[in-house]
């Protein structure tokens, strides 16, 4: 789904101290020397030899990036070297072990700035249990290449008020068999379900497969009713067999993709969701017309379905609210009709008389998204590239309020240093997006942005006493008088060191804040102004004094 309409939800927060200084000191960076990351393995308090360590980027970058690693000697001892500033996830990897007590997972945040080398980031690892069974149908025969979900029994630590129940920790298939086994489990309660969920979670299904109603282990459809499977360390639970019913009948839909004229048209590539109430179940599958425009799609369950058009950059058209009933049979005679949506188009303003910048901004994409009057299902987007002057044009759009940022074409390090200061409509800054009616075609609109590689790198000093367990230090960038940013927040590891860069010069009002504990009466947060300059790199030292925390 577009990444426009991605959300985030910070629940539960507090604020620790009240009492918080801020220094900042500036200087120059020149060229960016590497460091390292180095620890130890133990398994049983002995240095393990032999064990993978890597690293990936806590932030999206290239997927065609290659970060090092390294292997344990005889005493457990790992380095990895020629690692460049920025933040990272330090990952073991004998999957069959894991880390006891670590929030985060099997890895470990480390942030690295220019030419430090990181020590004592170690592992203690101990070996995870194991869940396994068979999956049969109602013959009792193997279901092969089954998915199978494992789900946690307890609340969420980090929300105590939530059973995430319906959140799948580890997914995996059948063999031909119909055995799974689910192993490097960290100790706790599980309970294993396989099937279709109906709980109201967004699912997909796959086509051309049996579908089956969801079933918990020991056979039952209520959750409530399942077996709570407990895990130790090194302990195998075996039998965690589970019987199917009976497979539930699919059908098809086949049609025409057509223009506002009735003609068809080639190689439209679309998505069905079928809406169970105002939540969609997505087909993990995309359907393309023929050079006569016609179409069919197979393994559909009974429901209302929608369509989406996988949208080409600078196209024109969208679907024409095209949807189908599937109750008992096949279908046939669909008629799915694009027609021309509203566009936005204008110019884009970069605010940089930097030479690189406009080279890199003829990498990137205008996109626009309509969001549907459902918070599950999809809405309308659109594509475009930009021309050597600045001029995009988004079409393909519905009615209602367009959001128009900038995206990248290939991956996360493209959009680096850009920022989008506001939209403009005829001279009128646009917040909250455009309106856009249906058919309309917008024009006049300007994108200011902004371009630099100011950086910050700093530390968070924790004094009296550490943090509550399950709490995290989150650090925000944002203009004076703006309530939200477009910047990611520089992740704090667990040394309370931060780094980002590629940031637009300016003046920020950078905040602290403690999450992920339950909520206590909240303190006034810590903001303090600073002042980035077009490569530079500022640093920052702020201490957290624990001590004037209220108590909860």
């Amino acid at each position: 789904m577009n990444t426009s309409i991605a959300r985030a939800c910070f629940t539960l927060l507090l604020i620790l101290a009240s009492s918080i200084a801020l220094q900042a000191q500036t200087q120059s960076k020149t060229a960016k020397s590497t460091g390292s990351i180095s620890g130890k393995i133990t398994i049983k308090n002995k240095g393990t030899a032999g064990v993978l360590v890597s690293i990936r980027r806590a932030e999206m970058g290239s997927p065609f990036e290659t970060l090092a690693g390294a292997v344990s000697d005889q005493e457990g001892n790992y380095r990895i070297t020629n690692v460049g500033p920025g933040s990272y996830d330090v990952t073991p990897g004998n999957l069959a072990y894991v880390v006891p007590d670590n929030n985060t997972g099997r890895s470990r945040p480390v942030t690295i700035v220019e030419g430090e080398n990181v020590e004592n980031i170690n592992f203690t690892l101990v070996r995870g249990g194991v869940i396994t069974g068979k999956i049969t149908d109602a013959d009792g025969r193997p279901v092969i290449q089954q998915p199978v979900r494992l789900v946690r029994a307890d609340p969420d630590p980090r929300n105590p008020q939530v059973v995430r129940t319906s959140i799948a920790i580890s997914n995996q298939v059948t063999d031909d068999r119909g055995i799974y086994r689910i192993f490097g489990l960290s100790a706790g309660r599980y309970k294993v379900a396989t099937g279709r969920a109906e709980d109201g979670t967004p699912s997909f299904t796959q086509t051309g497969r049996s579908v089956y109603k969801e079933v918990f282990y020991p056979d039952v459809t209520d959750v409530a009713k399942a077996t709570v499977i407990e895990v130790t360390e090194g302990s195998e639970a075996t039998n965690i067999d589970i019987t199917l019913g009976r497979a539930t009948e699919t059908f098809s839909a086949s049609g025409k993709v057509v223009d506002d004229k009735g003609v068809g048209i080639p190689g439209a590539r679309f998505g069905l969701q079928r809406l169970i109430g105002d939540r969609p179940e997505y087909m993990n599958a995309f359907v393309s017309s023929n050079v006569a425009g016609n179409f069919s799609a197979e393994g559909l369950l009974p429901g209302k379905y929608t369509v989406f058009l996988m949208t080409e950059s600078n196209t024109e058209l969208r679907p024409d609210n095209t949807t189908f009933d599937i109750i008992d049979s096949d279908i046939t005679g669909v008629t799915i009709r694009l027609v021309k949506g509203g566009s936005i188009s204008g110019i884009i303003v970069l605010e940089s008389e930097n030479k690189q910048a406009f080279a890199k901004l003829a990498q990137l994409q205008v996109v626009g998204y309509v969001q549907s009057g459902s918070a599950y299902t999809m809405g309308m987007s659109g594509r475009s590239t930009i021309g050597a002057d600045g001029s995009f044009r988004v079409g393909g759009l519905s009615a209602g309020t367009a959001i128009v940022n900038l995206s990248p074409t290939m991956d996360m390090n493209q959009i680096k240093g850009f920022l989008v200061s506001r939209i403009e409509r005829d001279g009128v800054v646009q917040p909250k997006g455009i309106e856009l009616k249906e058919g309309e075609q917008v024009t006049g609109v300007r994108m200011i942005v902004s371009y630099g590689n100011a950086a910050i790198q700093g530390v968070v000093n924790i004094q009296n006493g550490p943090l509550p367990p399950n709490a995290r230090i989150v650090v925000r960038l944002v203009k004076p008088g703006e309530n939200s940013s477009q910047l990611r927040p520089p992740r704090v590891d667990e040394r309370g060191r931060f780094a980002a860069d590629g940031i637009p010069p300016g003046t920020y009002e950078i905040s602290v804040n403690v999450v992920g504990v339950p909520q206590t009466p909240r303190l006034p947060g810590a903001k303090q102004l600073v002042d980035l300059q077009d490569g530079i790199t500022t640093e920052v030292s702020i201490t957290l004094d624990l001590a004037t925390a209220a108590k909860p």
